[in-house]
Formats: C-alpha cells, structure tokens, sequence
C-alpha cells in the first residue's frame, strides 16, 4: 500500500503528568513539539486527526491540514483514542502515533505500509512491547474496539486477539531506523533534553 492511501491520527490526550505541564507545546529545535510531528507526517497526502481532550482545545489550529477531535473516553486511555480517531478517517487504514514522538519516520511508516496486505493491524514489537501509538490500524479494527471498551481488565488482549495483527520485530525496524529513534517520545524534561541532543546530532 503507497503512503498517500493513509490515514494520520496523532493522539495528543494525555496530560503530561511527568512533564509538569502541556509538553507539546514545548520547543524543539525552533518548533513545538506537536508541530514536528505533524509536520513530520506531511509526506502522507491526508488530513492530520489530532485526538485530544476537550481541556486541551482545537491544538491543532494554524498547523496546516489538521482536523482536531475529543476523545469520545476521557482518560480512556490508547484503545479509546484510536477508537476517537477510526470514527473520523475517511480511510481503510490509517497510521497512529502519539503526539510527543518527534522523530516519526518516512522509512519507517512505507515499510510498514509495504507490510499491510491483508493484516488488520501493522505494529512494531520490540524489547520493550508492542508500540500500540506507532501503529497501522484497519477501519476493521473499529468494531472490536467497541466491543473492547467495553470490557474491565484485559482489554488489549482482547482487540488484538481478534484481528489479524502483522508484528514488525526490532531486527527489522533497526534495517530501516538502526536507533530506533522513530519510536523515541517525550515524557519528561530529560527526554526533552534527549530530543534536542538527536536533533543536534541529525544537524552536524
């Protein structure tokens, strides 16, 4: 599947709690951080849909091809905004990640769009987990969700065991990304500080 076929969703719900404060609006290299990632993204011929709480409002005015929602789930957590943002796309599939993840990758999400075929679900698994907020989603995927919000524990477990789900191993990440740094998010002052000393890096 080519990158103009996509969707883009960027969840940007959270509340920063170990940031001390709204962290995309924060400056990274002259931009905030949201603005990076949106703009990180354009080479995708669609609509940005920017996912978000109501506290937060319309964040994505002034950045371009961008459609701001309410997470229909406050504080529902990931499931619940993909759930938000499948409802808006217009697409078959669309590319999800979290709105503090600067560094997103062309080579990255067209290899990973190469990997769709007849998955539901296109997503990194590394050491660390699945990357549920980098991730390719089917507008397939939007009943299961429903059906998964509306369970107690074991929800994720649920959705992914009802659709068929393509895992791209680390090894194969690091063939197109060696650092991994497509899936590096900003969480704190430090991560913040991480982000600029990359970016640097990437100048020089």
């Amino acid at each position: 599947m080519k990158n103009d076929g996509l969707g883009k969703i960027i969840i940007a719900g959270g509340k920063s709690t170990r940031f001390g404060e709204d962290k995309l609006s924060y400056q990274l290299g002259g931009r905030a951080i949201l603005e990076r990632v949106v703009s990180g993204l354009s080479f995708i011929d669609s609509d940005s849909i920017i996912v978000t709480s109501e506290e937060r409002g319309k964040i994505g005015e002034g950045l371009g091809r961008c459609k701001t929602v309410f997470d229909f789930i406050p504080q529902g957590g990931p499931l619940a905004s993909i759930y938000t943002g499948l409802t808006f796309t217009e697409h078959e599939y669309s590319f999800v990640c979290a709105g503090d993840m600067p560094f997103v990758s062309r080579d990255v999400i067209s290899y990973m769009a190469g990997e769709i075929k007849d998955n539901d679900i296109v997503i990194p698994e590394i050491r660390e987990g699945m990357q549920t907020l980098h991730a390719i989603y089917s507008r397939k995927c939007y009943p299961i969700l429903n059906r998964a919000l509306q369970m107690g524990s074991g929800r994720m477990r649920y959705f992914f065991s009802q659709l068929k789900v393509r895992r791209v191993s680390e090894d194969e990440l690091r063939g197109v990304d060696p650092e991994l740094k497509s899936l590096f998010d900003i969480d704190s002052l430090n991560d913040l500080k991480l982000a600029n000393q990359i970016l640097d890096g990437e100048h020089k």
